[in-house]
């Protein structure tokens, strides 16, 4: 748990795109919710043959205008998610870098470097992986 929290001061400067993130998904949401809305209302007209041709136009608009505004969230969403993860993850692997700068050569002496560079590779990965698709 103190990693996570550790981490995640550290993303602090990424916050407004995982911000971002979490409105344009929860607008994705919410417009999931109203399509199935504006569907019964349009069956329900045209079950009971109340719908006029100018209803039936305004609703398939409607529901396409709904469609096309979720797909815009939804690439809103992973796009803010991934430029904070991506970004993050950069300055994450700098951190460590200069990291690795400080520590002694008697600490690489009993180190291997494919073990090192795999560690830092593999888990900066996973962390970006853990920011741009878990957390969202």
């Amino acid at each position: 748990m103190q990693t996570i929290r550790r981490l995640l001061r550290m993303a602090r400067n990424y916050h407004p795109a995982m911000l971002g993130t979490v409105f344009a998904l929860l607008g994705a949401a919410l417009l999931q919710l109203v399509m199935p809305f504006l569907v019964q209302h349009l069956t329900a007209a045209l079950t009971d043959k109340s719908a006029t041709p100018r209803y039936i136009c305004a609703m398939a608009g409607i529901l396409l205008g709904s469609y096309i505004l979720r797909a815009i969230c939804r690439f809103f969403a992973m796009w803010l998610a991934h430029v904070g993860a991506w970004n993050f993850v950069g300055s994450l692997t700098l951190r460590v870098y200069d990291k690795l700068q400080q520590l002694s050569m008697a600490w690489y002496a009993k180190q291997e470097t494919g073990q090192i560079m795999s560690r830092i590779l593999n888990d900066t990965r996973n962390l970006e992986l853990l920011f741009a698709h878990a957390l969202p």
